[in-house]
């Protein structure tokens, strides 16, 4: 049975900087990943907040972070763990269930992210594919000079519809608010762009098509009234869901909103395990995740060390 110091459950920025200051500080630390190595970032067309970088994308960031953890030696394995199982036999750790095979860890750091929030209207999961997407990076080229839809007034929303209107013919921006909850240089984007209208007040019942999507069928909160707008394409981005499926089944406490509480220390309810980024609860901000993740991974040395 292989056996590490660390096993880092989630390959986005705060899983990369964690193994990098795990293995920077002696452990042998490696890194699981069932999906994509990057996390979030793969999925952000422009990044102007992250220090160092006046501006760069998503997927530049993500592939230099794990360049530097690969260039430390960190080990990146790509499958999926199953289970994570908690024993005591004259010592403790965890024995992971990893494609087949099992790991022995003596410390479980939790960067599992989070997801894109479903909408859970008529026509969605039917339609997912053949024009809902929740991935303007990935999609987006698709509906090249199309009429899309994004459905979500945050920055996420926001940044989506100034990507996809540079590829779209026009960009329908739909907000159930009366105002957008964007950051000021989002909006000005929006307001400096001429093939983004923002549609306020309207809650999305419906998307419609058959073999594809023809349009949605949104209800005014304030009037009541039934509109019907026309699209090629929907995009949805209205927040994220804890990818917590391991840390439910290691019985690890959890906040009312599903996502992993921790202490100071990234420490959750189940000692030797802790956790960092946005299953956390963090903002949902890349750096912040990055700055977790370094914080944990200094805690798990502590932990292992006895300090």
């Amino acid at each position: 049975m292989d056996s590490i110091d660390l096993a880092v459950i989630g390959s986005g920025p705060s899983g990369l900087t964690a193994a990098i200051y795990a293995v920077r500080n002696g452990l042998k630390a490696e890194v699981f990943e069932n999906k994509v190595v990057g996390g979030t970032p793969t999925t952000t067309h422009l990044i102007e907040n992250y220090t160092g970088f006046t501006s760069i994308t998503g997927e530049e960031l993500a592939k230099k972070m794990a360049e530097h953890a690969k260039e430390l030696g960190v080990k990146i394995n790509f499958g999926e763990v199953k289970e994570i199982k908690e024993k005591k036999e004259g010592k403790n750790y965890f024995e992971l269930d990893f494609e087949n095979k099992k790991i022995e860890a003596k410390a479980i750091l939790l960067a599992t992210g989070t997801k894109e929030k479903e909408l859970n209207v008529k026509g969605e999961k039917e339609l997912k594919g053949k024009g809902v997407s929740y991935c303007p990076l990935c999609d987006g080229f698709f509906f090249k000079g199309k009429r899309v839809a994004v459905i979500g007034g945050g920055n996420s929303g926001a940044i989506a519809s100034t990507y996809l209107s540079e590829i779209c013919r026009e960009v329908i921006l739909i907000t159930n608010a009366g105002e957008l909850s964007a950051e000021k240089t989002y909006l000005k984007r929006i307001e400096g762009s001429k093939n983004v209208k923002v549609m306020y007040k309207l809650l999305t019942q419906e998307i419609l098509g058959k073999e594809k999507v023809e349009g949605i069928k949104a209800k005014n909160t304030e009037t009541g009234k039934i509109e019907e707008i026309k699209c090629d394409g929907v995009f949805i981005r209205i927040g994220v869901i804890p990818n917590n499926g391991l840390a439910k089944n290691l019985g690890i406490k959890l906040d009312k909103n599903g996502f992993i509480e921790v202490n100071e220390r990234n420490e959750t309810s189940l000692k030797g395990v802790f956790a960092s980024g946005d299953i956390a609860g963090n903002e949902q901000q890349i750096i912040i995740a990055a700055g977790d993740g370094a914080k944990a991974a200094i805690n798990v040395f502590r932990y292992l060390k006895g300090i």
